[in-house]
C-alpha cells in the first residue's frame, strides 16, 4: 500500500518503500497438481484444528532457515543483520468461504539496527488461502501490529475480488468435483514459511525508513 509519501516519490521517479505489502505464493508441490472442492475443504478442517500444532513444525524450522540468511545477507553486503524470529503467535481464522480461508500471525523478529545494536521488530502478516480452478494460492498482507484490523480488512477484500475474478465453470467445476490426495502439513508448513519469509521484507523496509 502506497502513503502520500510514496506516490510522491515514484512521481519524482524514485522507488517507493511501502511498508504495508500484498504479494502472492504458492508452494512448488501445488504447482502441477490440481486440488478438488472436497481436498480444499479438508485443508481448510486441517487449518481450523491443527494450526497451531503446524505453525510450530514451521516455527522448529526457522533457525536453521534464519542462520543461512544471515549467512547469505553477511556474504552479499559484509553486515550482520543477526536476524532471528523471537515469537510467532496464531490467531484463529477470521475469514472463511467455500473458496478461502484467511488467519492472522502476529511476528517478533530480532535484527542489529543501523549502529549493530539489537532491536525487536513488530508486525503482523494475514494469511489466506483461496482455491482457484483447481489450485491453491496463498495471499499475504503485511503491515505493523497495530495494523491487524486493516490487514484483515484488505485482505479480505483483495480474496473476494480475486475469487470472483476466477470462476470454476465447465469442465474445470467438473474436475474439482472428484479427488486425489495431498499431505497438507507439509504443504500448509512451506505456505507458512512463505509468508514469514516474506514478512523480512517489511523489517527492511522498516529499518530503512
Amino acid at each position: 500500500m502506497l502513503s502520500s509519501a510514496d506516490v510522491a516519490a515514484g512521481a519524482r521517479g524514485e522507488v517507493p518503500q511501502p511498508l504495508r505489502l500484498f504479494y502472492v505464493q504458492t508452494t512448488k508441490a501445488l504447482i502441477q497438481p490440481f486440488v478438488s472442492t472436497a481436498e480444499f475443504t479438508e485443508l481448510k478442517r486441517t487449518i481450523r484444528s491443527q494450526n497451531e500444532e503446524i505453525l510450530k513444525k514451521a516455527e522448529a524450522q526457522m533457525p536453521g532457515l534464519f542462520q543461512k540468511l544471515n549467512q547469505g545477507i553477511s556474504a552479499d553486503y559484509d553486515v550482520n543483520l543477526n536476524l532471528s524470529l523471537d515469537q510467532m503467535l496464531p490467531l484463529p481464522p477470521h475469514y472463511e468461504t467455500e473458496r478461502g480461508l484467511a488467519y492472522s500471525i502476529l511476528l517478533k523478529l530480532k535484527a542489529n539496527d543501523e549502529g549493530g545494536k539489537p532491536s525487536v521488530y513488530e508486525g503482523v502478516v494475514t494469511a489466506t488461502l483461496v482455491h482457484l480452478q483447481g489450485k491453491v494460492l496463498f495471499l499475504y498482507v503485511n503491515a505493523e501490529k497495530s495494523g491487524l484490523d486493516w490487514c484483515r480488512s484488505e485482505s479480505r477484500n483483495w480474496a473476494n475480488t480475486v475469487i470472483a475474478a476466477n470462476p470454476s465453470v465447465g469442465e474445470i467445476a467438473a474436475r474439482e468435483s472428484k479427488r486425489s490426495g495431498f499431505d497438507w502439513n507439509e504443504l500448509f508448513i512451506a505456505g507458512v514459511v512463505g509468508g514469514i519469509i516474506g514478512a523480512l521484507s517489511w523489517v527492511f523496509r522498516k529499518k530503512n525508513r
